[in-house]
């Protein structure tokens, strides 16, 4: 049982909630009885479970498969490093996954500046459900973010990051099919032609796909009526990947 929040594994995961902290420790955080059963499903590199001390006794026999150390936490000093409002009384440890090499499959994504962490965790969580499992990150908020992990909802268990440049990008541009989200893009209902090989860009919140990216680009994109200016980042990410794989 931790019970103070001077303990070296409470200060730990306190570290996790910081981009420099899981750099530099090499793990991120997941919270969550759905979280961790499925990371323990599919083999996740889990390092320590921790649970409340009132919910242990429901929690830890859920847990039996799992291949680390489970640590039981008093209800104060849990709370401290808990992130969500109504915790269900367990968050784990992982290892971040080791960089692998970019492939540009059948179709994979690109995201221009993705800032708000919500949006990068459902566009991740859709990512993972439509097949989209390389993901191209340009100059984005760390997908491993605490709000970034919650919102993808285990699908950041699936899915593979690239970090690169946007001269990367460019390059990769020269001989990949690119379509980028603008609002000046065709009609994507109305596209005669989808390269069966492609990477998907979505921008930025406010600045949308960047210039240069655009002008390498066939653009695209959903029609909406005219009261409305746009759609949100990670709306118009979802609709157009499952658009664009099924048609």
């Amino acid at each position: 049982m931790i019970e103070s929040k001077s303990n070296s594994k409470i200060k730990l995961l306190a570290s996790l909630a910081t981009k420099k902290g899981r750099r530099e420790n090499g793990m991120f955080l997941i919270e969550g009885l759905h979280m961790v059963t499925e990371a323990i499903k599919f083999g996740v590199p889990l390092v320590e479970i921790f649970v409340s001390e009132t919910s242990a006794a429901e929690l830890l026999p859920k847990f039996k498969g799992a291949m680390c150390d489970i640590t039981t936490v008093k209800n104060s000093i849990f709370e401290l490093v808990c992130k969500t409002e109504n915790s269900q009384g367990v968050i784990a440890s992982v290892k971040l996954p080791e960089a692998k090499p970019f492939y540009a499959g059948d179709k994979f994504l690109i995201l221009d500046r993705i800032q708000d962490p919500g949006n990068m965790g459902t566009i991740i969580r859709t990512a993972a459900a439509t097949g989209y499992f390389d993901i191209v990150l340009i100059d984005t908020v760390d997908p491993f973010n605490p709000k970034a992990v919650r919102s993808s909802s285990s699908g950041v268990f699936f899915v593979n990051f690239h970090k690169m440049s946007e001269a990367q990008v460019l390059e990769l541009a020269a001989s990949h099919d690119i379509i980028s989200a603008t609002a000046e893009g065709e009609n994507v209902f109305e596209m005669k032609q989808i390269p069966q090989r492609f990477g998907l860009v979505i921008g930025n919140e406010a600045g949308g796909v960047s210039d240069k990216i655009k002008n390498a680009s066939k653009l695209v994109a959903l029609p909406m009526e005219d009261k409305v200016e746009s759609l949100n980042a990670a709306v118009s990410a979802s609709v157009l990947m499952y658009v664009l794989k099924n048609r």
